[in-house]
């Protein structure tokens, strides 16, 4: 499956270029000094700066292959925003007031679930942040996931509970597919991935990447044998 980016944080420097390292030390050390510092325990916003900072820390280690770093990064971005939240709910303060702050926290527990599901190898661990996450936020793209999460743990009676509640529409095609490939509906899955094809990827270049993506999803990986799946997938 391919998840959304809820958070609304800059990348750091050296990012899209891939050096992770770089953008790795520019964000320690920007911790390092607000944390030595008092706008912590001060400002509204250097929390949230600091929550930012330790979840593009959490990628870097993701990207890198340190799932242990960045599970903890996550982790830390998580109870910092969490501790917000409550900071203030208890002041009564309407939670329309925060609401960037709560998508920030569903950011950083989806990027645990996908640590947890493709770094770590543990598709529990990734469904409990997932579902964690999906508290925060429920839109339908949030809801395939879901079910994409439960039935990658083996829970598919819970997965076709979340499906039931979704109404197929485009940016969701291809998690459709996926879904309905880890759960075993082999036709309804080729369908929407065919749908996925050639509904979102009308350039030739599109779709070409799309199909290189979808032959190397394990995800699909129970369509592989399929000769729709393919000609569907098929470079050409």
């Amino acid at each position: 499956c391919k998840a959304f980016v809820v958070n609304e944080c800059t990348q750091p420097v050296g990012w899209e270029e891939g050096r992770h390292r770089e953008a790795r030390a520019l964000l320690e050390s920007f911790l390092e000094d607000m944390e030595t510092g008092s706008l912590l325990q001060r400002y509204v916003w250097a929390i949230q700066s600091a929550a930012r900072a330790e979840t593009n820390l959490g990628s870097c280690f993701c990207d890198e292959d340190k799932p242990e770093e960045a599970e903890r990064f996550f982790l830390r971005a998580v109870e910092r925003l969490e501790d917000l939240e409550n900071f203030y709910a208890s002041r009564e303060f309407s939670p329309a007031t925060y609401r960037n702050v709560t998508s920030m926290r569903a950011g950083a527990l989806i990027s645990l679930a996908v640590n947890a599901n493709v770094r770590l190898g543990d598709p529990e661990r990734a469904l409990g942040y997932f579902e964690r996450a999906y508290e925060l936020r429920q839109d339908p793209f949030a809801t395939v996931l879901l079910a994409c999460y439960r039935a990658r743990s083996g829970r598919e009676a819970e997965a076709r509970v979340a499906l039931a509640r979704v109404v197929p529409e485009p940016n969701l095609y291809y998690n459709l597919a996926c879904t309905h490939a880890l759960l075993g509906d082999t036709s309804r899955a080729l369908s929407f991935l065919e749908l996925e094809l050639s509904v979102n990827h009308p350039t030739r270049g599109a779709r070409e990447r799309q199909k290189a993506w979808a032959r190397d999803d394990p995800d699909l990986r129970s369509l592989r044998d399929q000769a729709r799946f393919q000609e569907l997938t098929s470079e050409r």
